[in-house]
């Protein structure tokens, strides 16, 4: 129980920006939890904090290549890194070419970034 409790805490921490939520994930990783949403939320929060190889490495362990293009463009996102954000997102689909969420997320990171462009 106290390693699903550091899953929403890590989960928690992560949304509001706080870098103790790396600490936090690990923690419940750590403690044997493996399920994807342990993963996913310690991916974002090694993301969110510039640890890309390791974030991409744990979206991987959640739900394979796919997955974890997709989260890294996520990541992207959140970062304001638009164009980063597109390529991630183009390789996931290249994983899942019938995935309409994929294909928002791409429009999504080009409309971002014309508008970044635009400033």
């Amino acid at each position: 129980a106290a390693s699903y409790a550091l899953n929403n805490l890590c989960y928690s921490v992560t949304m509001a920006g706080e870098r103790e939520a790396t600490a936090a994930c690990q923690r419940a990783v750590a403690m044997g939890v493996v399920a994807p949403a342990v993963r996913n939320n310690f991916g974002l929060a090694l993301g969110m904090t510039g640890h890309f190889d390791d974030a991409r490495e744990q979206f991987e362990q959640a739900g394979g290549p796919a997955v974890a293009h997709y989260n890294m463009g996520v990541v992207y996102l959140a970062r304001r890194e638009f164009k980063k954000a597109e390529e991630a997102f183009l390789q996931a689909l290249r994983e899942r070419p019938d995935s309409r969420l994929i294909v928002q997320r791409i429009e999504q990171a080009r409309a971002a970034g014309r508008v970044q462009e635009a400033q």
